[in-house]
């Protein structure tokens, strides 16, 4: 029987993210019956002998930095942090310090997993920087592939509050593909050459004298800034986005929050956790009410 490359090689090495295994294949460091193979999706036969090595961790020259965490849960495999906007999530030019990744690090001293980057250890998925909201963190590697295993399979169930210009009175699900925006490269776009993209949304509260609705919202899939451009494209710009919406007078960040997340652990129970709202988005709905 074939299969992907990649799935074969996922589904025999515990500990291995897909992500991880891909560039393994891309790298030339996968053998398939004695040739090497550089594209994951290639069909090979499951009896196959597949031979790969794995490249040594670079070195992580990251700083530990002493800052406060709400932290939501903690357990020997994962940690669950209800973060802050404003809070960048891993180090990149113009943001090498106070990061997430700085305060993880200095919390778990430097006990997490270290699949995928190197300058995001532990990081399973991540939040927009003016996004608040539950991010997970695994504290090992076992951990790190059982949860990117759900993201691939798309069975992460992660819900999200978020409110937007107009009004909307009924459920509804936006399958839509998001690419970067090609002359604007830090913007998303619906395009046919993207990604595919599925977020479900369905309203809780109306406010009509503002001409806007409270919604929760599902992700099927985690594209860059997907609730944002899904949003924006059928005409419901989430409040206080500048870059898909508008700049909002009263809110200086976007109303966007990751209220929970709900996953398998190592275990295979289900768990599900969940982060406050910001008091500044509660105080932004009781002056609409």
């Amino acid at each position: 029987m074939k299969n992907r490359l990649d799935k074969i090689i996922s589904e025999k090495s515990e500990g291995l993210t897909r992500q991880k295994i891909q560039k393994m294949i891309k790298s030339g460091r996968v053998k398939v019956d004695g040739k090497v193979v550089l594209k994951s999706n290639k069909q090979v036969e499951e009896s196959s002998d597949i031979q790969f090595s794995i490249p040594k961790e670079k070195p992580l020259n990251l700083k530990a930095q002493k800052i406060a965490l709400d932290i939501v849960h903690e357990d020997k495999d994962y940690l669950i942090i209800n973060k802050p906007a404003g809070m960048v999530v891993h180090p990149a030019p113009g943001h090498k310090e106070g990061t997430l990744v700085n305060a993880i690090l200095h919390h778990l001293k430097g006990k997490t997993s270290k699949q995928g980057d190197a300058v995001r250890p532990g990081l399973l998925h991540r939040l927009d920087k003016d996004t608040s909201g539950v991010i997970v963190i695994a504290k090992n590697d076992s951990a790190h592939a059982n949860f990117s295993k759900q993201m691939e399979e798309r069975s992460i169930e992660k819900t999200y509050i978020t409110l937007v210009h107009g009004i909307i009175d009924q459920k509804g699900i936006i399958e839509a593909p998001i690419g970067r925006h090609h002359l604007k490269r830090q913007s998303m776009t619906v395009s046919t050459s993207g990604k595919d993209a599925i977020t479900e949304f369905k309203p809780v509260k109306a406010f009509p004298e503002s001409d806007m609705t409270l919604l929760e919202v599902k992700i099927k899939t985690g594209r860059t800034h997907q609730i944002r451009v899904h949003l924006s494209k059928i005409g419901y710009p989430v409040v206080g986005d500048s870059k898909y919406g508008k700049k909002s007078e009263e809110l200086d960040r976007q109303f966007l929050h990751a209220k929970s997340i709900r996953f398998k652990g190592v275990d295979g129970k289900k768990k599900i956790y969940s982060g406050e709202l910001p008091e500044k988005l509660n105080d932004y709905l009781s002056i609409l009410s």
